[in-house]
């Protein structure tokens, strides 16, 4: 992993995007040499040490240039899990009420700020992140939105407790690192069944991204999800984790079987659903990362 994906820098200041960041980012997107190692030098000499900020219709996000796993330009951005984000902003405007926004495994508040900007019946946003580098920028995203928001800078779970970020053996990304359960970690454990939460009777959405405790996050958000009017949840299916972990992504289905009904969909291909009595990773290639979408039926 880049030293400088832990890298927290508190004092860094709003500034425009420099030239050689986007030179670095042009000749790296087209495989040109000479992209990469353009951006780890200026990023050693400090010269990346700002944050650039983007509009999302209207909500301002501050990306960490010095950070490799946010090193975007605004097209990036607003690309960023493009199929994803559609999928899910379309089925959040069409809630009913006022909906709070659960975002486990935040990083700097990307999906968050995508979805409050296209989602105009979101009116509370609660995020967690364990990575302090990303959580500082986190903290500012998230006061920057027009709505009621709170940063956690702690690990989602189904217990409260402490633990370790590990980096994954077979995915050097910060985005990658998992959290693992110990006495003595670094990093607090919450549980999302333990805030206060203001509506329990209101819509509620929860995204997980959290490196393969999906179902722990679900199993501690249960009395949430059961108390919901309605609930969203979202969640990665990736194939490497599951090989990492040897557990299939149908746990998480069947965690969230056991609280209520939920009917679930792909982001790629909304009208295809998925079925709970066989493994994910049966009925879907291991290629890629897919997003599961889980939207609670009535009786």
């Amino acid at each position: 992993m880049d030293e400088f994906d832990l890298r927290e820098l508190s004092d860094a200041p709003v500034a425009d995007v420099p030239w050689y960041f986007r030179l670095g980012r042009y000749l790296s997107k087209r495989k040109i040499r000479g992209g990469d190692r353009l951006l780890a030098g200026v990023r050693r000499l400090g010269l990346l040490d700002r944050l650039a900020v983007y509009s999302l219709g209207g909500v301002m996000l501050h990306v960490p240039l010095w950070r490799p796993c946010n090193q975007w330009l605004e097209d990036d951005v607003q690309n960023y899990e493009a199929a994803f984000i559609r999928a899910l902003g379309a089925a959040v405007s069409q809630l009913s009420g006022d909906v709070t926004l659960i975002d486990c495994g935040a990083d700097i508040g990307t999906v968050s700020a995508h979805l409050v900007s296209r989602c105009r019946n979101i009116k509370r946003v609660v995020a967690f992140e364990p990575n302090a580098a990303a959580f500082g920028v986190l903290k500012r995203n998230l006061h920057a939105m027009a709505i009621a928001t709170e940063a956690r800078h702690a690990a989602v779970g189904d217990f409260a407790g402490r633990g370790e970020l590990t980096q994954a053996s077979q995915d050097p990304s910060a985005h990658a690192m998992y959290i693992v359960p110990s006495a003595t970690g670094s990093i607090a454990v919450q549980r999302v069944d333990d805030l206060p939460h203001a509506c329990p009777g209101g819509a509620h959405v929860i995204k997980i991204d959290v490196e393969g405790t999906e179902a722990a996050v679900v199993r501690g958000a249960s009395d949430t999800i059961r108390r919901a009017g309605e609930v969203i949840v979202a969640f990665e299916a990736h194939p490497r984790v599951a090989q990492r972990e040897q557990r299939d992504p149908i746990e998480v289905i069947e965690a969230l079987l056991a609280i209520r009904r939920f009917a679930f969909t792909i982001d790629t291909t909304p009208a295809r659903s998925i079925r709970a009595d066989r493994p994910i990773f049966e009925q879907l290639a291991p290629t890629r990362v897919y997003n599961v979408i889980a939207h609670s039926q009535t009786s």
